[in-house]
């Protein structure tokens, strides 16, 4: 059979984001990467320029910096608007209903509008337009579909559990309508998008990952006398990712153990607007000499602490406000370096992390069995090595990087193959 045109050929593909860099958001780098990789072009389209990120070496090392266009940064002027006119005119008159949105829009105004239709003008040609979040793919899909570009939106958490408590659960009825694929993380974010109205036939799973041979994967033991057992958590403290739960785990574990346990540590990276309410709850539960908050670390010192550290703790919750998890890619890159990891029964976690065989889950905001659970870990240290070894075998069968890379590549040839 011979090879399609699409096939034969590099792709020019366009992410469309809300912020870049982002430092919370690594699996949006490694895509770009991957992609990079295989030997396709990627465009990066913000809607804004984040303050002070962490800028992790991956952006450096391939310049996406330099690949980055913010959508809203440019006043658009009289003259600026007439150019786009006249764009829109040669390429598909109709579209100027584009230009007429009310300036009290929702999704923004006209002059934002105008801004979209200017960068997604200007990014062509290009072969496929990829949303990174629901919210994301709304505000552009009418768009792109106008100026009849294939498109797909991936949905990471909030986009489809908290978002549409907030605004409504037929909120994103014209993005499905207007893009020809939807992915997801998991079996459990298929079910709910199909609850938003997606139409199952838009819908796949295309998991985060990480390339295994990035990350060293060391054995665990128990420390030598004097040593501490270090316990990890790497998040961004909000809510959800419930880290008050890990701090009541180990005051719970360091006064039943006593003198047994005096050694330890327990580290968290990442910064958020709890941190300051987490600080202070440490202090009260007598945990100033076992607990350190670092802040946010780039992509290195992650790792770092991941090859420091014996056990990692991540028991994610869903939020007052409805938010949850998708599946957080820092379960994927703990279990590649062999970390046992402590986790929740929560949204797509058990197809990262599986319970009894590479880490324990529990359910959301049980501190007790939280706790229980660390301490069968510390009373059985023969345990690390076992689920050190299946996290990353793992890891390596289901999430890495470069198939899924191989992947989403498909996925892009298959909707231009279809027409869009």
């Amino acid at each position: 059979m011979p090879m399609s045109r699409t096939a034969a050929r590099p792709l020019r593909v366009t992410f469309v984001v809300h912020s870049f860099p982002s430092t919370s958001q690594t699996f949006i780098d490694r895509q770009i990467t991957g992609l990079l990789d295989l030997g396709h072009e990627v465009r990066i389209l913000a809607e804004r320029r984040p303050q002070d990120p962490v800028l992790h070496p991956a952006v450096r090392e391939y310049g996406l910096q330099e690949k980055v266009t913010y959508v809203h940064e440019e006043e658009l002027g009289r003259r600026a608007l007439g150019a786009v006119i006249g764009r829109l005119m040669l390429r598909k008159p109709s579209a100027l209903g584009l230009l007429r949105r009310d300036r009290a829009a929702r999704s923004g105004g006209r002059r934002v509008v105008c801004d979209r239709v200017k960068t997604l003008l200007d990014a062509s040609p290009t072969d496929v337009l990829h949303y990174h979040f629901g919210y994301v793919g709304l505000r552009y899909a009418e768009v792109g579909r106008e100026l009849g570009i294939p498109q797909i939106v991936s949905f990471y958490g909030w986009d489809c559990s908290g978002l549409p408590r907030q605004r409504g659960e037929d909120l994103y009825e014209p993005l499905f309508r207007g893009v020809d694929r939807v992915t997801v993380l998991s079996d459990n974010m298929k079910a709910r998008l199909m609850e938003l109205g997606c139409p199952p036939e838009l819908l796949r799973i295309h998991h985060l990952g990480v390339d295994p041979s990035e990350y060293a994967h060391r054995e665990r033991v128990h420390p030598a006398p004097g040593e501490p057992v270090r316990l990890l958590t790497v998040a961004r403290l909000v809510e959800k990712k419930g880290v008050e739960y890990c701090l009541q785990a180990v005051a719970q574990v360091l006064a039943s153990r006593g003198e047994a346990a005096r050694g330890l540590r327990y580290d968290v990276i990442g910064d958020g607007p709890l941190r300051g309410d987490l600080e202070a709850r440490a202090s009260e539960l007598g945990l100033d000499d076992s607990v350190r908050f670092h802040g946010s670390q780039d992509q290195e010192a992650v790792r770092r602490a991941m090859m420091s550290a014996h056990l990692f703790l991540l028991p994610s919750v869903t939020a007052e406000d409805g938010d949850q998890e998708g599946t957080p890619t820092v379960l994927v890159e703990a279990s590649s370096t062999g970390l046992p990891v402590l986790s929740t029964w929560h949204s797509g976690i058990p197809e990262i992390v599986l319970d009894g065989q590479t880490g324990f889950l529990v359910p959301e905001r049980d501190a007790d069995a939280l706790a229980e659970r660390l301490g069968h870990l510390l009373d059985h240290p023969e345990l690390w090595q076992t689920m050190g070894r299946d996290g990353r075998r793992h890891i390596e069968e289901s999430f890495a990087t470069p198939s899924l890379s191989r992947e989403l590549v498909q996925h892009y040839r298959d909707i231009m193959e279809s027409g869009g």
